[in-house]
């Protein structure tokens, strides 16, 4: 619809602002609901060229700047889309931190200009913590000598964003999530590149966010499964460090979790997944 309205009124800016949001609510859809990979990258390359014609003519838009960023950022995560479904894994793989460092620097620019902008820290932390993902999906084989270094580091910027974010009357319990979600991310990637012990702190600090979500609604299932995720990291962590009596209770209570939760979505790959994790977890102790 939007596509014939542009054709007939090609100097309407707003048609052309809706055309842009349509291709991107679009592709997004095609994506993520549909894996349409292909078409999904061609709608959200449309989406990315009008946001930059707009951005061209109003550079100091802050509204134009802003969706131009976002663009970028879909732009980036239609090609990690790619990525799982191609062979050219380095060359897709550099694409997407393209884009997606295009984006981080639009970021930047906005939460200069407006420091006291709490979405502005959000969407910030947000970017940092795609191009952490994004790095870690890049060919082995190709990766930049300082790849642990970089990850490390937009983890560790995401996780201060949250933390300053945590510090404003306007923070909500959204923002305690993405904290307690960003806490056990990093602590995913500490462990792997044998930082454990500061994993562990963070874990905890999860830990208490998880577990009060979960007790304050003992019926929902998503709740009790991302505790027993962090549960799950937190036994890792500490079995790393040979505390194994600790890393049992806790690999012990994400079984238990994974197993109530099974009960009630037999169907869920994601929550019988957990479970199978903590069985190979569990074969890794010592036999006696």
């Amino acid at each position: 619809m939007f596509e014939h309205l542009y054709r007939q009124n090609p100097q309407d800016e707003k048609i052309r602002d809706f055309l842009g949001q349509a291709y991107e609510h679009l592709g997004f859809l095609q994506c993520v609901r549909l894996a349409e990979v292909k078409p999904c990258v061609a709608n959200l390359r449309k989406s990315v060229e009008i946001r930059e014609q707009f951005f061209k003519t109003y550079p100091e838009s802050l509204y134009f700047k802003t969706q131009l960023a976002d663009a970028y950022l879909f732009y980036g995560d239609a090609y990690r889309y790619e990525l799982n479904n191609s062979q050219t894994l380095l060359k897709i793989g550099m694409d997407t931190l393209k884009f997606t460092e295009k984006s981080l620097n639009l970021r930047k620019e906005i939460l200069n200009e407006n420091p006291s902008s709490i979405q502005a820290k959000r969407d910030l932390a947000q970017v940092h913590l795609r191009m952490s993902s994004h790095l870690r999906n890049i060919d082995l084989d190709k990766r930049d000598k300082n790849w642990k270094t970089d990850i490390l580091d937009h983890h560790q910027k995401a996780l201060h964003l949250r933390e300053e974010i945590l510090k404003d009357n306007r923070a909500t319990t959204f923002d305690q999530r993405n904290l307690a979600d960003q806490l056990m991310m990093l602590s995913t990637f500490l462990i792997e590149i044998g930082q454990e012990s500061k994993a562990e702190e963070y874990l905890r600090r999860a830990e208490k966010f998880f577990f009060s979500n979960m007790t304050a609604d003992p019926a929902n299932i998503e709740a009790k499964f991302e505790y027993g995720v962090n549960e799950f990291h937190l036994g890792k962590a500490l079995l790393k460090q040979r505390k194994l009596k600790e890393a049992k209770e806790h690999f012990q209570s994400a079984e238990k979790i994974a197993q109530e939760i099974i009960k009630q979505n037999p169907a869920s790959s994601e929550y019988k997944s957990l479970n199978n994790l903590v069985k190979i977890e569990f074969d890794k102790f010592p036999s006696n």
